[in-house]
């Protein structure tokens, strides 16, 4: 077996497989965290996974300052509350840790997103910082994930 072919097998897989299923979050709390309600004293992060279906089956972890706070599949979000201040997010696949930085002030909301790319053997889970509008219609179109137990 040569490497096209086992390039085009792993591509293969990551358009193909079905979607990996993650643990579903409090659907109140979803629908409440929906309204884009502000917090006064802490900063609402909002981490978004799109319907995108390229790298479907690959379910990227998402840690905030370090801890894991959730895993994300396709139309699922992952929501926490920080103190203000400078924070890092990371979307750690298989191949790839993508990291962002940001600082946040005491009530604001910060909308980040989360999708996969095309990786060597596997799918590379990326992140950035995305505005308010595009924000808050990824988590409308998606489904909180449960929050990772400490």
């Amino acid at each position: 077996m040569n490497i096209q072919s086992v390039m085009v097998g792993a591509i293969g897989t990551l358009l193909l497989s079905g979607c990996a299923s993650v643990q579903l979050g409090d659907p109140a709390l979803s629908a409440s965290l929906k309204k884009f309600e502000k917090n006064g004293e802490k900063a609402q992060i909002y981490v978004c996974r799109d319907s995108r279906t390229f790298g479907m089956a690959i379910r990227p972890d998402i840690e905030l300052d370090g801890k894991v706070i959730a895993t994300v599949a396709r139309s699922t979000f992952a929501y926490a509350e920080v103190m203000p201040g400078t924070h890092t997010l990371v979307a750690k696949s298989m191949e790839h840790d993508s990291k962002v930085s940001f600082t946040v002030k005491p009530g604001e909301q910060r909308f980040f997103q989360t999708w996969i790319s095309l990786g060597i053997l596997s799918g590379w889970g990326l992140i950035e910082e995305v505005d308010q509008a595009k924000g808050q219609s990824c988590v409308t179109d998606g489904e909180l994930v449960e929050s990772a137990k400490s």
